[in-house]
């Protein structure tokens, strides 16, 4: 079987480092999942990279691991944002643009809700995870602290906010943002 070209300004998968063809591998698996699903063929994914099936089971041993790398990265990168809130001078605005930015790329992306709860109960992923709402929970911490956020949430009502988006965007194309704006009402706190 000839090896797809991946095309003409492309660099070759053999110049990449091993850095640049685990990107360019998860890059092409992020597009090809998002465009035909979760359980897309494999070799569809090697074609997507311009590489072999063989390159791509030398990166990733099955499709779960693949998929369990795509959750990683979006999952640090969602950790390294809350991280970098905590900096903010105010915890609840930091708050609300995470979990815009959070809401957006769920819009974009509508294949990270399935592959996490795919692969939720793996232990580099969950491990991931707790990390996340570990990031997330010191960025309520300051909140509340600063008295922005309700006394009583919580980091499962983040995790509401972001499942009552999912579910307006299904009712209704636009549906999630609106379901934000309600949802982040809600978590403000009320002067006395």
């Amino acid at each position: 079987m000839a090896v797809p070209s991946p095309g003409p300004l492309v660099q070759p998968w053999t110049d990449l480092t091993p850095q640049e063809k685990r990107a360019r591998l998860l890059d092409a698996a992020a597009e090809v999942l998002s465009r035909d699903g979760i359980d897309a063929p494999m070799p569809a994914i090697a074609a997507a990279a311009g590489i072999g099936i063989g390159s791509v089971y030398r990166q990733f041993v099955s499709r779960d691991d693949l998929v369990a790398a795509l959750v990683i990265e979006r999952i640090v990168f969602t950790t390294e944002e809350a991280r970098a809130a905590l900096d903010a001078s105010s915890a609840w605005d930091a708050l609300v643009a995470l979990m815009r930015t959070m809401v957006e790329r769920q819009i974009a992306d509508d294949l990270m809700s399935e592959a996490i709860a795919r692969t939720s109960d793996r232990p580099d992923v969950s491990e991931r995870l707790d990390a996340c709402s570990a990031a997330i929970e010191q960025l309520l911490v300051k909140a509340r602290a600063e008295g922005t956020l309700r006394a009583d949430a919580t980091i499962e009502d983040v995790y509401l906010v972001f499942a009552g988006a999912r579910a307006g965007e299904q009712r209704l194309p636009g549906g999630a943002r609106r379901m934000l704006e309600l949802l982040v009402d809600a978590l403000r706190a009320r002067p006395a």
